[in-house]
């Protein structure tokens, strides 16, 4: 069965006019020994919301997102599938635009709707700039401990540098969940 909170997507998701997949950059996937496996334990999984749209005849956008890189056979082809069936598929940057095109996946390119965002009123004249950096839990996400570490400390590297330019650091998680690896809080 499902949880209160999935049935309440999935109520959401078929009763919708137009179900709008959220912009960001999660559908993607690393070379993988085992792709099958990873299809069906994880990969099928990103794609749910959309299958559910797909199932009920509910017309679907991917709102603007990076898409790729698509290492493993099955996951390029569950993205063709599941791409070739929205009403219209945004991506932020070229290199999304080129996957799509070699997929013959019809899109168009256009910016992440951070960028739409008003900015609130500030009083810019004694302001001390702001390094604002989004952190990820990268390792639990991946299993990759060690490229963890080192993303960490690159961060750390960038913000000690213009932290001693007279910068203000502020942090930000990019994800938070009850899920260990979609959590970053835990590394803010």
């Amino acid at each position: 069965g499902m949880t209160a909170t999935e049935r309440r997507a999935f109520d959401a998701i078929t009763s919708a006019d137009l179900v709008c997949a959220s912009g960001g950059g999660y559908l993607y996937d690393s070379p993988s020994t085992h792709p099958w496996w990873r299809l069906i334990s994880w990969d099928w999984w990103l794609y749910a919301d959309l299958i559910v749209a797909i199932i009920w005849r509910r017309p679907f956008v991917l709102l603007p997102q990076s898409i790729g890189p698509l290492h493993n056979r099955p996951f390029r082809a569950l993205t063709r599938w599941v791409l070739r069936r929205a009403h219209f598929v945004y991506v932020r940057e070229s290199l999304s635009a080129h996957l799509l095109k070699t997929l013959d996946i019809p899109h168009q390119q256009a910016p992440d709707m951070v960028w739409r965002l008003s900015a609130p009123a500030h009083n810019h004249s004694h302001a001390t700039p702001i390094l604002g950096i989004t952190v990820m839990d990268w390792g639990t996400q991946s299993g990759h401990l060690d490229q963890q570490h080192r993303y960490e400390s690159a961060i750390i590297t960038v913000a000690k540098h213009f932290w001693a330019s007279g910068w203000r650091i502020q942090l930000y998680a990019q994800c938070t969940d009850q899920a260990p690896g979609w959590d970053d809080m835990r590394i803010v």
